[in-house]
């Protein structure tokens, strides 16, 4: 048995000694720069400059080692948000070796190069903000004019306008990607067109990654359609629609949406229930919800890019009931119970009701603020055992940047809540331990937490404050469908 435990030891220490003399590639071999890759096509312009497209893809898309063996523990990365395109760079070891472009669904992203004629990388980022932990720094203006301006054909004539171009500050061959919103997927081929100042236009063409043969046909509502019920009235009352030689079609739904429910006097941006159009919906499957605004009729509508050769539009919205909705007692998880001090300066905590894992509740000094009004900052702190625990309080709670709950204040004897409050942060941090169940020895952990909210009130002496938490119900979903009058050809505004 000795003999085994050495000779086990012994190779266990010739390994050892073996990867200290003789470190495998993947531990020594340093990072290889982002190469090109080779483009679809080329596009050769009249002043002796050309245009290199190297990918065409949804709203996504990656170039280079992205996936990152996480042995090295040293990938890094940054973003740039412009025109509705994020670029992020992945770095190994400060240097590049990834790029990856992201932007909202639905949309075509296309990955350029633009070469001068003495073969060197022209930038086109015209616009560029870099974020840092403290600072903004900004380089160009977004209004200049770019070198070039992408154009994709509409199938009816026209032209759509890409939006971009996004890239790398850090890329010395100088990729960027543009994107397209409101194209169709019925047309196999897709046709382009590269402008260029002082130069012929040039066009080329692209089998369409995402071509849809037949589509789909929906039941049409007839205008105006609504959707009702006890808290609120949501409307269509017709669409809007414009179409343009340099950006396509463009449907501006007009909502009309009521509700008995009032705005909170204080913090006056907020409303009890919100409504939100999260997409539109093309037969052919595409979508978008990306705002364009035009000028018809002498007025100014905001409407969404739409395929001028498809017939129908699906309309989706969402309704959401806020922190400002009047919440009932009965629906309440009842934490603390505070006063408005005499001099209505401060708020005085009377009573807490340990419950959700919170064991202490901090209330900050009334402030005071001429636009939001006053508020006071509310803290709950605690301790969940176990995840099951975790998981269940922070359905209540409003946790990172999504507002799973709400806290909402009941005043004096009413049993409905009022005004609003705001989540204003939150951590939790987790230790492992362990505990011997029935002889066995089993792991847990334990989370502290903290979660911070300010509630917004126009705070009068004496009154009594009831706080409670309120589990976010679910947003009620609602689709409008309508069909389009048909564009003809060549007909622009």
């Amino acid at each position: 048995m000795k003999r085994k435990i050495l000779i086990i030891i012994g190779a266990i220490t010739l390994i050892a000694i073996g990867l200290f003399f003789f470190k495998p590639d993947i531990l020594t071999a340093k990072p290889v720069p982002l190469a090109l890759r080779t483009p679809i096509t080329t596009i050769p312009l009249d002043d002796g400059s050309q245009v290199r497209i190297l990918q065409i893809g949804g709203n996504s898309l990656s170039d280079g080692d992205t996936e990152l063996d996480r042995i090295k523990g040293n990938k890094k990365s940054s973003s740039l948000r412009y025109a509705q395109i994020n670029a992020t760079d992945v770095l190994l070891d400060g240097v590049l070796v990834g790029l990856e472009y992201e932007t909202e669904k639905g949309a075509l992203l296309v990955e350029i190069q633009y070469i001068s004629d003495k073969g060197n990388p022209i930038p086109q980022r015209t616009y560029r903000a870099t974020y840092g932990e403290k600072n903004i720094r900004i380089e160009g203006n977004p209004s200049d004019p770019l070198h070039l301006q992408f154009e994709l054909a509409d199938g009816k004539g026209g032209w759509i306008k890409a939006v971009g171009p996004c890239g790398s500050e850090r890329d010395p061959l100088e990729r960027t990607a543009i994107t397209f919103h409101g194209w169709s997927r019925l047309q196999k081929t897709l046709h382009f067109r590269i402008k260029h100042s002082g130069s012929k236009d040039a066009t080329f063409t692209l089998p369409n990654p995402f071509y849809t043969p037949t589509i789909q046909h929906w039941r049409s509502d007839t205008l105006p359609a609504s959707y009702e019920c006890d808290d609120f009235k949501l409307t269509l009352d017709r669409v809007v629609q414009g179409y343009f030689a340099d950006r396509g079609r463009i449907l501006a739904p007009q909502i009309i949406f009521t509700t008995p429910h009032k705005k909170p006097k204080i913090f006056t941006f907020a409303n009890a229930i919100e409504y939100t159009l999260t997409h539109v919906e093309f037969p052919d499957g595409g979508q978008t919800k990306i705002h364009d605004s035009f000028k018809t009729d002498g007025k100014v509508y905001f409407g969404y890019p739409f395929p001028s050769d498809q017939d129908q539009a699906r309309f989706h919205y969402i309704v959401e009931r806020g922190s400002a909705y009047p919440y009932t007692r009965q629906e309440a998880t009842i934490i603390a119970e505070a006063i408005v001090s005499a001099d209505g300066k401060s708020l005085i905590l009377k009573k807490t009701h340990p419950t959700l894992g919170i064991d202490k509740i901090e209330i900050g000094k009334i402030e005071h603020d001429k636009d939001s009004g006053s508020s006071c900052l509310i803290t709950l702190k605690g301790i969940w055992h176990g995840d099951k625990e975790k998981q269940h309080a922070e359905a209540y709670l409003q946790t990172g940047m999504s507002n799973t709950g709400f806290l909402v204040g009941f005043v004096n004897n009413n049993n409905h809540s009022k005004d609003v409050s705001e989540f204003r942060g939150s951590y939790s941090g987790s230790s492992n331990f362990s505990v011997t169940i029935g002889g066995k020895e089993v792991k847990k952990t334990k989370y502290t937490f903290y979660n911070r909210i300010q509630w917004f009130h126009d705070f009068k002496p004496g009154e009594h404050i009831t706080f409670g938490l309120i589990k976010k119900q679910q947003p009620v979903h609602i689709t409008f469908t309508v069909d389009l009058p048909p564009i003809p050809n060549s007909s622009y505004e």
